[in-house]
Order: structure tokens, then C-alpha cells, then sequence
């Protein structure tokens, strides 16, 4: 019996071989979109899950509270680790480990840069690691040992086995290797290639309490309690901790460090999961956009099958039955759909991973994966086949087959409700398209406060350290050099902090946590940064090797009106504010901009050297800079990087989410369009006699036209007041997320109406015109 009702569910598509198409391309291009969202959705959740003791792995981080405001960062003080460790019993394990560094590895005459960091001895305690050479007890126990992944095994050393021997790290130091590890998956949010003890590279201000410059990890016992803990390691910090200084740590699970990095009174809130909940609910959108344009073109056929269930109720089917067929025929449908929609995947996942930055793979062997697409095909069948089935079964035979079929109002109220449904979602998702879009275009226009165009910078690396102001000075003897200056920090991403700033006077409840680095001289001429009163470091003044440079906004903490010339005190003990210099953009429009002292030091801590190239002059530079750098550091691969690029880099999330939900918002409009042409269809065959007769009584073209359109423009309207503040609603709280951003204005929200429109009438328009185009003796002729 089932068989028999297969049969006929095909040779029904078979008959509408257009319809069919349409039905099987749509749902497929929904599909398809919410497979690749589910395989990114997928893959963002599978952050450190890999980890066997996940539940017991934290990451400590810092807490302050000022004024009833909580802030929670990730770095903390050097000596956080050590005081935990010695009295906690909560905890089985705790590490300190430095942010990834990029440097020389060498063995023979094969080197390049690698990624890795400096970790105290206990790190493969808290990340248990597996190991395929050595032993994880004693991987980085000496300083005169390193463990490297095996990626870097096979490439340094191939199939004779690496363990114990000899890799030069940074072209200065050589290593014994103690251990090969398992290669750290892509989606771990501790990544590295080698790692070598903490203390090789430790130093005094490592260990002071006021600079918060590394991670804190921790595995906590079996049996602790993570409350308990928590209250115990915060009662240790204050214990130990000077007095000054009332940060506090917090624990947060691995489990959550990828997702929830955004944090509003103490509670992980936001961070990457918002972007996770809004291309779930996307996928959503589209899928629903296209079973409901799998409703709309069923329901365009309608008439023309009428007589087909007239004619087989009449011989004693039965309503059950005639469902199963109408539901048999969008199973198949979804089936064919499916195979469709993932050949979709196949063929974009390579342009789809370029977009997200991922690695993302289709894994044939995965049974998830294809439950999931079961699962997909079933809710995808239900859903768009119930409305069709349930309305084509319940028609009534005697009149079907006299001519007197009609379609009751309550039908007429839904198929135009679920246009406003799919254009509802459509404005909203073209909202969202707009706000986005201006939203990047004003990060990347609006001035900075620094230059960042035609500015390169390299490490400094090997022998440049030693070699500062020789190698700036012959850089900057070229004709196609602007200025060049040395900064231990990229200026438009200062995460560097310390609560070491003291000054004369100051009230003990008076905030004194500052953004800080070390440039050298001629920062603010480089940067193009505005002297708002004093002067820039220079090698003129002697002196500025003790002295401090702040913002606008450290000038108006410290309340201070004329700063020049005032004493303060810092990383390099006291010293005089010899400028200050106009506010700057030092991170992302995410936040506010923040106190920052400048420090003029040439020692290790100085990581890069800023260079401005003349305007129509950066290939030139570039091949200068590298003429000298070759020069000063043979050993050393010569490597580059411009300003403008990074700062592109640092809204890596928001230039994904921008460009995704461009493509998916066309997507979803597409969809939506062939929904919009099955209702006009539907319109235009209903009314063929109507149309006919005011031919006959002179009616033009354009007048037929609107006539036929009018309807879908209200609806679309209709579709416009209900999307317009939901869509208010989700744009203003993803800017909330910014603390710079643009207005929204009416404009935004009457432009993404009016495309809705426009895109509306352009569908609508090519079934409008071939109903009026009819001839109507063809209309009239069954009168």
C-alpha cells in the first residue's frame, strides 16, 4: 500500500516538473545554508572539548571593582600563581604561562618562526597533554629543556625521533628536547607548537604585583568545591597582595573561556555564544522561509489538483491516505532536497572556511552529521508538507467536480500570513545587513586619533635589541622613510595594564590603573599623534629615560590641569610628564578609551619598531627597511606587517558576521521571492476570468497590473510595522556591544522597507504581467 502511494506521490511531481523544481531548489538552498551554519555552530562548541578532565580545568582571572563598576580581564600578576599554589587545597595543579610568541627555531641549517610560550613547570598538570616522546612530569622541569608538538618533530627532525636532540630557540639559546607532544587541536584556546619553563625568560617587573601580563590556569581535586575554591584563592590574594592593589580572582571553567569572554557583574554574559545564537536562529529563519515558500507554491497548484482529489475521493479514498500521499510527496521532495543541499556544502564549504577563518571539514563517517540531516529532511517535510496536505485532503468532492470550488476566507488569511512571515524575517535580516554594513564602514573611516595608513612595523628580534638606535637611524636614512620609532606594544592594541601609577597627593580611593608600554623616541611624530601640551621623548633630553608621557584621559584621572612638569611615579621609578598627548583609539570600538602612560625604554621589553613610510612610497620602504634589516640581523627571516591590516584583524568576528549575513540575507530574500511568485500564481489563476472580463470592458495593461500587485504590496507593508522594532530591537543591542558606533537612524529602517518593496514588485511584476498580457477570449472561452 505505502508502495502504491510512493508511486503516486512521483508521477505527481513528475506532472509539475517546474513547481517540483522550484520546491526542490529552494528547500535546498535552505538547507544547505543551515547545514554550513550548524557545521560553524558545531565547531564553536567543540572549543577545549577534547580535553578528558575538562569540568576540573579554570582559567583565574582578575577582578577589580571601582565605584560599584566590576571588571573582569584576562591577564593577572605574575606572582598570583605562586601565592595559590602554595597555600590552596583546593587545586591539584596551577600554571602561568606568557601570550603565544612567534620565534626563530633553528636546527642545522633549517629554521623558521614558530608559535609557542613559556609556561611554569606544572602546565602539563592542568592541560593534560598526550605524549608521544617523554614524560609530561618532566617535559619543561629544567630551563634547559623543551617540549615541541610533533608537527615540529616530524619537520625538524622527521622519522629519526627528536627527543634529546638539540633546537635553538630565538638564535640565542639551545634547547634539549624532553618531549613530543600530541599536536594541539585547532579548536583549543591554549594553542602552541613549543614550550619551554617559565623562568628562562622571567624577570624582576615579572614578579611585581601591579603588572598583569599573563594567563593563570588551574585544575582544581576531584572532590573541591568550585565556590569554595574560588572563596579560598580570593582570601589568599588579599592575604599576600599589597595593600594598594584590590583585584581579585575569579575562576571561569575552559568549558566556557571560548564562548563567554564578556562578563557584566561577575557573570560570563556574552562573547562568542552571541554570535552562536544569532546564526542558529538565522538557520532558522531560512529554513522556515523555505518551507513556507514550499506552503505557498503547494498551495498555487491547488486548483489545478483539485479535481484530482475529487475524482480520487469519489472512488473511496480516504482523507488518511490522501494526507500520507501529499505528505509522501514533500518527504520526497525534502529527500531530493537534501542530496541537492548537500552538494551545496560540498561545493562552498572551501569558500565558506575562507570566510569564517576555520578548518571546518564534512566528515562522511560522522553519524551526528547525518542524523542531523535526517532530522533535517524529517522536521523540513512535516512542516512544509502539513499545510498542503491538510488542506487539499479536506476539499470537498461534490463540489470540486461541479466547479464550485472556492477557498475560504481562513485559507486566504493564512497563505497571505505566511508571506508576511517570510517577508517579516526577510526586512529583518536586511536590517540587519544595513546596520552591519555602517557599522563597519564607520569602524573602518573614523579617525583613530594615529595614523595607520603606510605604516609597517617588524619585531625586534636576534641582534636588533642591542642594536636599537643604530638600526632606526639607518632606516631612517631614506628618502622614502617618514619616521620610525620602537613601542612595546601595536599602538592601536595596548593591552598591556599596571595599578603601580602613584603621584603626589593622590586620594587612596582615587582610581590609578593605567594602559601602559614602552616607545621610544619620536612615537607620537610616527603615529601622527597630536601633542596636546609638552613634548615627544627625544634623544635630545637625556633625562626622558626617567621621565612619562600620558593621554587626555590619564591627565583627567589623575585630575590633574596642567600635568607638564608634575611628578609621578612608575615602572621607572619617579619621574616628570614631559608631554601629553591628545586621546587615541588603543583597542577596539568595544571599549572606552583608557588612561595610558608612555615609558621610554630600549631595553627587552621593546617588541617592535614602528616605521611611516612617505605617502606613495610603501613598496620602496619595504624594500629599504629590508635591505637593512637583512643587515643588522642575517640570521633572522625578514618578516613584515602594516598597521591597517592588524587593525582589520582585530574585528575579525564582526568582518565575519558582516559578510555572512550579507550572503545569508540574500539568501533568505531569494527564498522568500519564490514563495512570493507561488502566491501570485495562485492569485493570477483564481482571478483568469475576472481579469478577462475587465479586458473586455477596456481595462489596460497597468491597470491589471495594480490591480494584482496592490495586495502584496500591503502585505509586504504588514510585514514591514512587524519586523521594523523586533529589528530595532536586535541591531540596537548588538551596538550596545560597541562602545563607538553609528545612529540608528529612521532612514536605516525605511531603506531596508523600502528594499523589501522594491524586490517585492519586481517578483510579483513577471506573473502581473503575462496575467494581464492574457489574451481574454482564452480566459472566457469554458463561459
Amino acid at each position: 500500500m505505502f508502495q502504491n502511494y510512493f508511486k503516486i506521490a512521483i508521477r505527481s511531481l513528475l506532472k509539475s516538473k517546474l513547481f517540483s523544481f522550484i520546491n526542490i531548489f529552494g528547500l535546498a538552498l535552505g538547507m544547505s545554508c543551515s547545514l554550513l551554519i550548524w557545521l560553524w555552530v558545531k565547531d564553536e562548541l567543540s572549543f577545549n572539548r577534547f580535553y578528558a578532565d575538562l569540568e576540573n580545568i579554570y582559567i583565574i582571572r582578575s577582578a577589580s571593582d571601582w565605584k560599584g563598576q566590576k571588571n573582569v580581564g584576562e591577564a593577572t600578576p605574575g606572582p598570583w600563581s605562586e601565592a595559590i599554589q602554595k597555600e590552596s587545597a583546593d587545586l591539584a595543579a596551577i600554571t602561568k604561562i606568557t601570550w603565544n610568541r612567534d620565534l626563530l627555531v633553528k636546527v642545522g641549517e633549517k629554521s623558521t618562526k614558530e608559535s609557542g610560550l613559556y609556561a611554569t613547570s606544572d602546565f602539563f598538570k592542568v592541560f593534560q597533554t598526550p605524549f608521544l616522546e617523554g614524560k609530561s612530569e618532566s617535559a619543561i622541569s629544567s630551563p634547559t629543556s623543551i617540549a615541541i608538538s610533533k608537527k615540529l618533530a616530524e619537520k625538524y627532525f622527521g622519522d629519526t625521533g627528536a627527543l634529546g636532540k638539540t633546537l635553538q630557540l630565538d638564535n640565542a639559546t639551545n634547547f634539549t628536547v624532553s618531549a613530543v607532544f600530541e599536536d594541539i587541536p585547532q579548536n583549543a584556546s591554549v594553542r602552541f607548537d613549543w614550550i619551554v619553563n617559565f623562568k628562562v625568560q622571567e624577570q624582576d617587573w615579572m614578579k611585581t604585583w601591579g603588572n598583569y601580563s599573563f594567563k593563570t590556569y588551574a585544575r582544581l581535586s576531584d572532590k573541591a568545591d568550585v565556590a569554595h575554591a574560588e572563596q579560598v584563592i580570593q582570601k589568599i590574594i588579599k592575604k599576600n597582595s599589597p595593600p594598594q592593589f584590590t583585584s581579585y580572582p575569579i575562576l571561569q571553567g575552559l568549558k566556557d573561556v571560548y564562548l563567554y569572554s564578556e562578563y557584566e557583574d561577575l557573570k560570563p554574559v556574552g562573547g562568542r555564544i552571541e554570535y552562536v545564537r544569532v546564526f542558529s536562529i538565522v538557520a532558522i529563519f531560512i529554513l522556515l522561509i523555505a518551507c513556507v515558500n514550499f506552503m505557498n507554491l503547494a498551495t498555487a497548484r491547488s486548483v489545478k489538483r483539485a479535481k484530482e482529489v475529487g475524482v480520487r475521493k469519489v472512488v473511496g479514498a480516504e482523507r488518511k491516505f490522501l494526507v500520507m500521499q501529499f505528505m509522501g510527496e514533500s518527504l520526497i521532495v525534502s529527500i531530493l532536497a537534501a542530496v541537492l543541499a548537500i552538494l551545496f556544502v560540498i561545493l562552498l564549504l572551501p569558500a565558506f572556511n575562507e570566510v569564517v577563518q576555520k578548518q571546518i571539514n564534512l566528515t562522511v563517517s560522522d553519524p551526528v552529521l547525518w542524523l542531523s540531516v535526517l532530522g533535517l529532511i524529517l522536521i523540513t517535510g512535516l512542516v512544509a508538507g502539513s499545510y498542503p496536505a491538510l488542506y487539499l485532503s479536506s476539499l470537498q468532492p461534490i463540489r470540486i467536480l461541479k466547479g464550485r470550488l472556492t477557498f475560504t476566507r481562513s485559507g486566504g488569511y493564512l497563505r497571505k500570513g505566511l508571506v508576511v512571515f517570510q517577508f517579516s524575517l526577510s526586512v529583518f535580516l536586511i536590517t540587519g545587513m544595513l546596520v552591519i554594513s555602517r557599522q563597519m564602514n564607520y569602524i573602518q573611516t573614523k579617525k583613530l586619533g594615529l595614523d595607520r595608513e603606510n605604516v609597517m612595523y617588524i619585531s625586534l628580534e636576534g641582534e636588533l635589541p642591542n642594536k636599537l638606535e643604530a638600526f632606526r637611524q639607518e632606516i631612517l636614512n631614506s628618502p622614502f622613510i617618514g619616521a620610525a620609532t620602537t613601542t612595546g606594544a601595536i599602538p592601536t592594541n595596548i593591552q598591556s595594564s599596571s595599578g603601580d601609577l602613584d603621584w603626589a597627593g593622590r586620594d587612596k580611593d582615587l582610581e590609578n590603573w593605567v594602559n601602559a608600554t614602552y616607545v621610544g623616541y619620536d612615537f607620537a611624530k610616527t603615529m601622527n599623534i597630536q601633542m596636546v601640551e609638552g613634548r615627544d621623548f627625544s634623544k635630545e633630553f637625556a633625562a626622558d629615560t626617567a621621565n612619562y608621557i600620558i593621554n587626555e584621559a590619564a591627565a583627567k584621572m589623575m585630575k590633574m590641569k596642567n600635568p607638564v612638569g608634575q611628578q609621578v611615579k612608575f615602572w621607572m621609578g619617579k619621574g616628570t610628564i614631559v608631554g601629553v598627548m591628545k586621546d587615541f583609539h588603543l583597542s577596539t570600538f568595544h571599549s572606552a578609551i583608557q588612561p595610558l602612560i608612555f615609558v621610554n625604554y630600549k631595553g627587552l621589553n621593546t617588541e617592535y619598531m614602528m616605521i611611516k613610510a612617505k605617502a606613495g612610497k610603501t613598496s620602496e620602504a619595504v624594500s629599504h627597511v629590508e635591505k637593512v634589516a637583512k643587515n643588522f640581523n642575517p640570521n633572522y627571516p625578514f618578516n613584515y606587517h602594516f598597521l591597517d591590516e592588524d587593525y582589520e584583524k582585530m574585528y575579525r568576528s564582526e568582518i565575519i558576521v558582516n559578510t555572512l549575513i550579507k550572503y545569508f540575507g540574500i539568501l533568505a530574500i531569494v527564498i522568500s521571492c519564490l514563495g512570493l511568485l507561488g502566491l501570485a500564481a495562485f492569485t493570477a489563476e483564481q482571478r483568469t476570468k475576472e481579469i478577462g472580463i475587465r479586458k473586455v470592458l477596456g481595462a489596460n495593461v497597468g491597470s491589471v497590473i495594480a490591480l494584482l500587485s496592490k495586495d502584496f504590496v500591503k502585505l509586504i507593508i504588514i510585514a514591514i510595522f512587524i519586523a521594523t522594532p523586533i529589528a530595532w530591537y536586535a541591531v540596537n543591542k548588538w551596538l550596545a556591544s560597541f562602545v563607538y558606533h553609528i545612529d540608528l537612524t529612521f532612514e536605516i529602517f525605511a531603506l531596508a522597507g523600502a528594499i523589501a518593496i522594491l524586490v517585492a514588485m519586481f517578483t510579483v511584476s513577471f506573473q502581473s504581467i503575462k496575467a494581464a498580457l492574457m489574451n481574454p477570449v482564452k480566459s472566457l472561452q469554458s463561459e
